[in-house]
C-alpha cells in the first residue's frame, strides 16, 4: 500500500493501478554531474472530493498560487520512503502531479552556495594572544593531530616575503634545532606568517551539516582520510585562527563534492528519511566486512557481457599558480602533472581537477620532504590581506571575489625522526597511487549484471549505495557486488516492490594492465607523447602461445637500451579488428632516431601501419626484428602484427 500524505495528515488518492517509479544512482560509477541533477516523479490523481481537500481546494480559480506546490511524505507499507513536495496542474482527467524529493532542494543549495558562504563557529581569536601560546598550539597540532581539526604544517618557500624585508622562507616556521615553532617577529627583521590547514573530513562534515544532513560513513572514521588536509594560500601575521571556510578555495558546494568524488572515488548516499549523508570510498566498500545478503529477494539474474576494456591516461591537474609544476622556463612556462596513470593503451584522457602538492627531497638537516616552492604565496602586508599576485583576489577583504586557487591535498605523516634526537613535522603528496589503479582496473574488468528482485519497502528504504551486497547463485556460491543503480515501481496495494538492481561484480580476475609513471621535465612541451601502439593477430592453438611479449630497442646499435612492454593479451580478429593494445610512451624511451621492435615468441610474418606492410627479419641473437618509424603523422593508427 502506498500513501502520499500532506502536512495536515490527509492522504492523496492516486488513480487506481497508478505506478510511481523511483530511481537511485550511485555516484561512484555515474557521471559526477548527475549526482546534482534534479529528480521528479510524475503520476496522476482523480478529481474527487478527497483530493480536492488534499490540495487545499487548489482546483478553484481564486486559490492562492502557494497551493500549487505543497509539502508531502511518501509511504510504502507505512515505511517513509521519500519526503518532498508535490506540484500539480489540473486537466480534464484530474490532477497531473509531480513528486519532487527534497533532494531537489538540497541540490539547489549545492549548485548555488559557495564554501565561503557557509558560516561556522570554529574560529579562535585568542590563539595568537601571545607568541608562546601560539607556538605551543602549532606544535600540539603536529604532535597530536587527532585532537585538532587543523594542523600548522611548515611550508618551505624561498620566495615568500615582502620587498626589503628578510624572510625565513616559510609559512609556519619550525626551528629544527629548537624543536619548536616560531610564530612571531624576533628582534631581527624577519617576516613570518602562519596558517592552519584544515582536515578534509572536517570540512566535508561542515558541508553536510549545512545541508541539514548528519555526516556518516567510514570515510569519516578511516585514519588514512582523517590525515588528509586541504591546502590553502591564506596566511596571516596575526596568529589568529579564523572560521574554517575562510581558508577554502572559492568554489560551489557542488564543485567541491564533484572533485572529491572524482579524486577519492566516493559513494555518497543521501537518505532524506533519516537526514543522513553517508560517505564511503571504493576501496572501503571493496574490502568491507559489512555485507547485506539479497538472496531472499532475488527472482532472476541477467548477466551482461563484459564491457569493452578501455584505455585511460589519468592525471591530477597541475596547479598553474605553483611554479614547481613548471617544466619550462620562466619566459616560456609549461605546467605538467607530477604523475600519470596509464591504463591499457591510455587512449582516453582523464584529468582530475583536485590536485596534489609537489615535494622536494632535502638532504639537510635530515632526509625528509618539504612542500613545494610556490612563487605566488606571499606574506600579507596587512592582517587581512591576501597574497598580492595576479592569481589572487583584487579586494583582500572580499572573499567572494578571491581565494581563487585550486583544490589541493596533502597527507600528514607525523613527526619524523631526522636523527640526533630531533623530529620534524612531515607530509606526503596525495598524488596518484594504488587506489587509482584498483578503481580503473575494476571499472574495466568487473562484470555488470542486473538483479530482478521483490523487496519489502522497509528494506528498500535502508539500501545505501555505500554498502557491499551479495547473493547466492544456484550453485550455492556467493557473489559480491557494488550497486550501480536501483529502480523500482511502487503500485497501490503491493506489499512487495518489484525492483531492478544494476550492479557490478567484485571479481578478482583482473586482467587490465595499469601502471603509474613519473613525470620527466626533459620531455616535449605537451609532456606526454604516445610513440607507438601495437595490436597483434595470433592463434593460440596454432602459434602455441596465449600472450605476446614485446620489446623495443631504443637508440643506436650497441649503445641503446631495451624497454619491455606489457604483453598483448587478447588477439585481434583475422582482419585486425578488436583485441588489446599496448603502447610505448616517450617517458619510457626518450626521443631517439632509432626504434626497433623485437619479438622472441613465435614467428611473426609482418606488421602493417598506415597502409604499409613491414616484414620482420631474424636476428641471430634469437628474435625477430623490424624498424619502427616515429609517429609524426596526423592520423592515428596501430602497428598490427600478423602471425
Amino acid at each position: 500500500m502506498i500513501r502520499i500524505v500532506n502536512s495536515a495528515g490527509r492522504a492523496l488518492e492516486p488513480v487506481p493501478g497508478q505506478t510511481i517509479t523511483i530511481e537511485k544512482h550511485n555516484p561512484l560509477f555515474n557521471d559526477a554531474d548527475s549526482f546534482f541533477s534534479d529528480i521528479s516523479y510524475p503520476f496522476k490523481a482523480g478529481l474527487n472530493e478527497n483530493n480536492k481537500a488534499f490540495f487545499g481546494l487548489g482546483h478553484m480559480l481564486e486559490s492562492s498560487n502557494s497551493l500549487y506546490r505543497i509539502d508531502v511524505q511518501f509511504y510504502a507499507e507505512e515505511i517513509l520512503m521519500v519526503t518532498g513536495k508535490i506540484s500539480y496542474r489540473i486537466s480534464p482527467d484530474g490532477f497531473e502531479c509531480t513528486l519532487e524529493p527534497n533532494q531537489t532542494a538540497i541540490n539547489y543549495l549545492m549548485k548555488n552556495v559557495h564554501l565561503s558562504d557557509i558560516r561556522t563557529l570554529d574560529s579562535d581569536l585568542t590563539s595568537g594572544d601571545t607568541e608562546a601560546k601560539l607556538n605551543a598550539l602549532m606544535l600540539n597540532t603536529c604532535q597530536f593531530p587527532q585532537n585538532y581539526n587543523y594542523i600548522f604544517l611548515p611550508i618551505q618557500n624561498p620566495n615568500i616575503g615582502q620587498a626589503g624585508v628578510s624572510s625565513r622562507g616559510a609559512i609556519n616556521y619550525y626551528n629544527l634545532d629548537a624543536q619548536a615553532f616560531e610564530s612571531g617577529k624576533p628582534s631581527t627583521p624577519y617576516s613570518l606568517a602562519n596558517t592552519p590547514f584544515f582536515k578534509l573530513t572536517y570540512i566535508l562534515k561542515n558541508v553536510a551539516q549545512y545541508l541539514g544532513l548528519t555526516p556518516d560513513g567510514d570515510f569519516f572514521t578511516d585514519p588514512y582520510y582523517d590525515a588528509i588536509y586541504i591546502y590553502t594560500r591564506m596566511a596571516f601575521e596575526t596568529g589568529f585562527i579564523y572560521p574554517s571556510m575562510r581558508y577554502m578555495p572559492y568554489m560551489l558546494i557542488s564543485d567541491f563534492l564533484k572533485q572529491l568524488r572524482e579524486r577519492y572515488y566516493l559513494a555518497i548516499d543521501i537518505n532524506l528519511s533519516t537526514a543522513k549523508m553517508t560517505v564511503s570510498t571504493f576501496r572501503n566498500i571493496k574490502k568491507g566486512t559489512k555485507i547485506t545478503d539479497l538472496t531472499p529477494y532475488i527472482t532472476n539474474v541477467i548477466e551482461h557481457e563484459l564491457p569493452e576494456s578501455k584505455g585511460y591516461t589519468v592525471s591530477l591537474k597541475a596547479d598553474e599558480q605553483d611554479n614547481a609544476f613548471n617544466i619550462g622556463t620562466d619566459d616560456n612556462k609549461t605546467f605538467a602533472p607530477l604523475k600519470y596513470l596509464i591504463v591499457n593503451d591510455g587512449s582516453n584522457k582523464v584529468e582530475k581537477a583536485a590536485g596534489a602538492l609537489k615535494f622536494i627531497e632535502q638532504t639537510a638537516p635530515g632526509l625528509f620532504s618539504y612542500l613545494t616552492v610556490d612563487q605566488y604565496m606571499k606574506i600579507p602586508t596587512l592582517p587581512l590581506d591576501d597574497y598580492p599576485s595576479e592569481f589572487q583576489q583584487d579586494d583582500p577583504l572580499n572573499i567572494n571575489s578571491g581565494n581563487k586557487w585550486p583544490l589541493r591535498f596533502f597527507r600528514y605523516t607525523g613527526m619524523v625522526d631526522v636523527g640526533g634526537g630531533k623530529f620534524y613535522p612531515t607530509a606526503a603528496s596525495e598524488d596518484l597511487k594504488q587506489d587509482d589503479i584498483d578503481y580503473y582496473r575494476f571499472l574495466n574488468d568487473s562484470k555488470q549484471i542486473t538483479l530482478h528482485a521483490v523487496i519489502p519497502p522497509y528494506v528498500l528504504a535502508e539500501m545505501p549505495m555505500t554498502d557491499k551486497y551479495c547473493f547466492k547463485t544456484e550453485d550455492g556460491n556467493y557473489v559480491y557486488i557494488i550497486i550501480d543503480q536501483v529502480a523500482y515501481d511502487k503500485r497501490e496495494n503491493e506489499e512487495l516492490t518489484a525492483t531492478k538492481i544494476y550492479c557490478r561484480v567484485l571479481n578478482y580476475d583482473l586482467v587490465t594492465k595499469a601502471e603509474i609513471i613519473g613525470n620527466d621535465a626533459t620531455l616535449s612541451e605537451n609532456n606526454r607523447v604516445k610513440l607507438f601502439r601495437f595490436k597483434a593477430f595470433f592463434d593460440v592453438d596454432k602459434n602455441g602461445f596465449n600472450e605476446l611479449p614485446i620489446e623495443i630497442y631504443v637508440g643506436a646499435p650497441g649503445s641503446g637500451y631495451t624497454v619491455t612492454l606489457p604483453n598483448i593479451i587478447t588477439p585481434t580478429t583475422y582482419k585486425g579488428t578488436g583485441g588489446s593494445v599496448v603502447s610505448l610512451y616517450e617517458r619510457q624511451a626518450h626521443l631517439q632516431t632509432l626504434f626497433e621492435l623485437r619479438i622472441s615468441t613465435g614467428q611473426p610474418q609482418y606488421m602493417e601501419y598506415l597502409g604499409q606492410r613491414f616484414y620482420f627479419t631474424y636476428d641471430t641473437a634469437g628474435y625477430y626484428k623490424a624498424t619502427l618509424t616515429l609517429d609524426n603523422y596526423p592520423l592515428d593508427d596501430f602497428y598490427w602484427i600478423k602471425f
